[in-house]
C-alpha cells in the first residue's frame, strides 16, 4: 500500500469495531469520513476524554471492512478544520489485513522516535476504577504508554501531577493520592 502523503496504518480483519486516537484531550463531536473505491461515508462521533473515537463496523455496510477492499482513507474534521494525525497528516490511509492480531487502534504512538510517530503500538485498553486509592495494572512484554483521567464533579480530567506511577517491570501501580474514580488508558 502506498501512503500518498497520508499517515499509513492497518487493522486486522475480524474486528467488530476499531478505535481512532485523535490526539485531542477534550470530549467533542467530530465528523469522520471514510472513503473506499468511490464510496464515501460520513458520520459524527463523540470522542472521549482521551480523544478516542470508537467506530463500530455496524455503522457501515456488511462486509465493508475486509482484506480485499484495498485502501481506505479516513479524515476527521471539526467544522471546516482537519484534525491532524501525528501533527501533520490530514488523512490516514489504512488497509485490512488477514491474520490474527490484537491491534484495534489507528493512532500515532507517542514513542515514535526520530520520525515523530508510528503505528507500532496499537492496542488500546481502557480500565475504569471506582473509589480506589491505588490501581495495579499488570502487563507483559514492553511497558504500555499510560494515561489517567479522573472523574471530578461529573467531568473527566486528564491527570497532570495527580497520579504517581511506579513501574516494577511487570505491573504499574498508580497512586491516586486518595480515593478516586476515573479511567486508565493503556496504549501498547
Amino acid at each position: 500500500m502506498t501512503c500518498d502523503n497520508n499517515f499509513c496504518d492497518w487493522l486486522p480483519c475480524g474486528l467488530i469495531s476499531f478505535t481512532i486516537n485523535t490526539g485531542r484531550t477534550v470530549i467533542e463531536d467530530l465528523e469522520v469520513t471514510i472513503e473506499n473505491k468511490g464510496a464515501v461515508y460520513q458520520k459524527t462521533y463523540t470522542s472521549d476524554i482521551f480523544g478516542d473515537i470508537d467506530i463500530p463496523h455496524s455503522d457501515f455496510p456488511n462486509g465493508f471492512f475486509n482484506p480485499y477492499a484495498g485502501k481506505f482513507v479516513l479524515s476527521i474534521k471539526i467544522g471546516c478544520d482537519y484534525v491532524l494525525f501525528c501533527d501533520e497528516y490530514e488523512t490516514i490511509s489504512f488497509e485490512i489485513r488477514n491474520g490474527s492480531s490484537e491491534k484495534n487502534t489507528l493512532t500515532c504512538c507517542p514513542s515514535g522516535g526520530e520520525s515523530g510517530g508510528s503505528s507500532a503500538c496499537c492496542v488500546s485498553t481502557s480500565i475504569p476504577f471506582t473509589n480506589e486509592t491505588s490501581t495495579i495494572v499488570p502487563y507483559t512484554g514492553e511497558a504500555p504508554f499510560i494515561q489517567v483521567a479522573y472523574l471530578q464533579d461529573g467531568v473527566y480530567v486528564i491527570a497532570g501531577t495527580l497520579a504517581t506511577v511506579v513501574d516494577t517491570g511487570t505491573q504499574f501501580e498508580i497512586d491516586h493520592g486518595g480515593a478516586a474514580s476515573g479511567i486508565i488508558k493503556l496504549l501498547k
